[in-house]
Order: C-alpha cells, then sequence, then structure tokens
C-alpha cells in the first residue's frame, strides 16, 4: 500500500532547469568552453561536485580551476534565482499537493538550495520532510537521498512513490526499491514504463 510520496525538486516541484542550465553556461565561458545542453543531461540530477568533476573530465577544466567554477556557478545561479516564485512551479505540482496531502510527502534533491528555494516561494509546509545535498553528500544515482527521505518519513522504500525527471535521479530511485515515475522528461522515456507529463496524470 501507497502510504508517501517523494518528489525530486528541480524540474519536478519547480523549474529550476533553466537557471542551473544558464549558470552552468555563464561560468564555464569564462574557461572558453561552449556548455550545451547535451553537457546538461549529463550532469542533471548530479550534485555540483560530480557535475564539476564530470565537466572537467570531458572539457578538461584544469584542476586547479575546480573550485573557483564551483562558486561563480553557485554566485550565478543564486543571483537567478532571486526572482523566483510560485509561477515557477511545474504544472500541476500545486494540485497535487493539495489532493495527497494527507499522506506523507517529502523531497529528495541533490541540489544545497532546495530548502532555501522551497521556503523563498512559501511551499515548505507542505512537506514533511525535506533532504537535500546539505543533509546527504552523495550524489544521485546514489540512492541515499530517497532512503534517507523515506526513512525521516518512517517508511519502507515499497511504501513510497518517487517522481523524477532525470536519468541518474530515475536510476537511483530505482536502486533503492521505489515506485519510480518519470515526469515530464520524454527524451528519456524509454527508461521506465511509468512515464506521466506531469503530475496531475498520477492515479
Amino acid at each position: 500500500m501507497i502510504k508517501g510520496f517523494i518528489l525530486d525538486f528541480d524540474g519536478v516541484i519547480i523549474d529550476t532547469n533553466n537557471y542551473h542550465f544558464l549558470s552552468w553556461k555563464k561560468s564555464l565561458k569564462d574557461f572558453d568552453i561552449n556548455f550545451t545542453e547535451s553537457d546538461y543531461e549529463e550532469i542533471k540530477g548530479l550534485s555540483r561536485l560530480l557535475s564539476v568533476d564530470y565537466l572537467s573530465s570531458v572539457h578538461k577544466v584544469i584542476e586547479s580551476n575546480k573550485q573557483n567554477l564551483l562558486k561563480k556557478k553557485n554566485d550565478i545561479y543564486l543571483k537567478l534565482i532571486e526572482s523566483v516564485s510560485s509561477d515557477d512551479l511545474m504544472y500541476g505540482v500545486k494540485d497535487f499537493l493539495i489532493t495527497y496531502g494527507k499522506s506523507k510527502l517529502g523531497v529528495a534533491s541533490s541540489s544545497k538550495n532546495a530548502k532555501y528555494i522551497l521556503k523563498k516561494i512559501k511551499c515548505d509546509h507542505y512537506f514533511d520532510v525535506i533532504v537535500d545535498a546539505n543533509d546527504i553528500p552523495e550524489s544521485k544515482p546514489n540512492p541515499n537521498v530517497f532512503l534517507k527521505c523515506s526513512e525521516l518519513l518512517g517508511l519502507k522504500p515499497f511504501q513510497c512513490v518517487v517522481f523524477e525527471d532525470s536519468e541518474k535521479g530515475l536510476l537511483a530511485s530505482q536502486k533503492g526499491g521505489f515506485i519510480s515515475y518519470l515526469v515530464g522528461n520524454k527524451k528519456i522515456s524509454h527508461l521506465t514504463n511509468n512515464y506521466i507529463d506531469n503530475l496531475t496524470l498520477y492515479k
């Protein structure tokens, strides 16, 4: 029996993917690197540190520049999200949270800014538990962020439905033994039998 729902943050609850893409693109431009949408798909769902490790291996960012790149990316991102509001919520999220408000609800994110943004847009009160990269250092596809979230909700993985939009997040939830749904990312819909365009289509 399903007793709880765990939502990824970026791309499932709120449309911050464009902010992440632009902040990576702007910060990497200083290193004469053309950051593409294909690059972004590869790091989607990863922590900042693993993202920069991947980009370093592909684009040969000099080791000594990694910390500088991380800081620059985060500074640009924080400036971009100053304007974020509840208008940036993904379609159907508010309705879903109201419909399933009596169930246990959690957020499991690789972002370090999930709690800050949820509070900023006045949506943090919908969730019983919010676990992000400040709590769990291992990034998706490691399932620990989901496992910690379900533990804090007082539920077993098989009692929870996870909603994800990235390949690494989907893999993490599957590894953890959760019922997994891919939301909105048709490019990788072939990876699962549970695909929905938005949360209103979950039944």
